[in-house]
């Protein structure tokens, strides 16, 4: 009896990546256009706020919340730095340049929250100033996506694992900006789009192109994914 292997995934193909990044600006949107400008989305935010906060007991709040901000990010930055100075090294020239694209997201959180975004106040319960997006949480995901892009992963129970890891990140810091009061739940989605959105728009206009090739074998034009 002969045991065949799972074949592994296929890689995302361009048209793929392009409408994921499409989808990550739509989350970025909506979550300012619904959840901060509107009054509904300011209760369905509210709501879902109060929920992790009152789910959660505090002791695991503050631990999730030390780890967000800043100490996952902190742990981070080193590690994504070496990938990606790896990655320049062996001329990784798409992941690299995907890993950079996330870097803009940090100055423009910081300016939408401070500058651009004004919250209406529609006597909902919370702050009275704006709080989107997260600075925080866009440095996380940041250092996160930079580290997800240039690991080199390994099919396996080990690159399963180590995947599984990375969603964990992504979840501390997600929760633990809203966990211990400091942003509202739309506040990280928009931080989530802000990052994703470059990435996943670099891999996709990318795909086929910057790839180094393999000694002694010819260079073959990539489209959409196929040989």
């Amino acid at each position: 009896m002969t045991v065949t292997s799972p074949r592994p995934p296929s890689p995302p193909t361009r048209r793929q990546l392009l409408a994921l990044a499409a989808a990550a600006a739509a989350l970025a949107a909506g979550a300012l256009l619904l959840g901060v400008l509107t009054k509904p989305g300011q209760i369905a935010d509210a709501e879902l706020a109060s929920l992790i906060q009152e789910t959660v007991p505090a002791p695991a709040r503050r631990v999730l919340n030390d780890l967000a901000r800043p100490l996952l990010p902190y742990l981070l930055a080193p590690l994504a730095t070496l990938l990606f100075l790896r990655g320049l090294v062996r001329r990784q020239w798409r992941s690299c340049l995907a890993a950079a694209a996330a870097l803009p997201a940090i100055p423009v959180s910081i300016w939408l929250r401070d500058e651009v975004v004004r919250r209406p106040d529609f006597g909902v319960p919370g702050y009275d100033w704006n709080t989107f997006p997260s600075t925080h949480a866009t440095v996380g995901f940041v250092v996160l996506a930079a580290v997800a892009i240039l690991w080199p992963w390994q099919p396996g129970r080990l690159g399963r694992g180590l995947a599984g890891l990375a969603l964990a990140a992504g979840l501390v810091i997600a929760v633990g900006n809203v966990a211990w009061y400091a942003h509202r739940p739309v506040d990280v989605l928009g931080s989530l789009g802000l990052v994703t959105t470059p990435v996943l728009l670099t891999l996709g206009l990318t795909l086929g192109a910057l790839v180094r090739p393999t000694r002694g074998t010819p260079v073959r034009k990539v489209t959409n994914g196929v040989a």
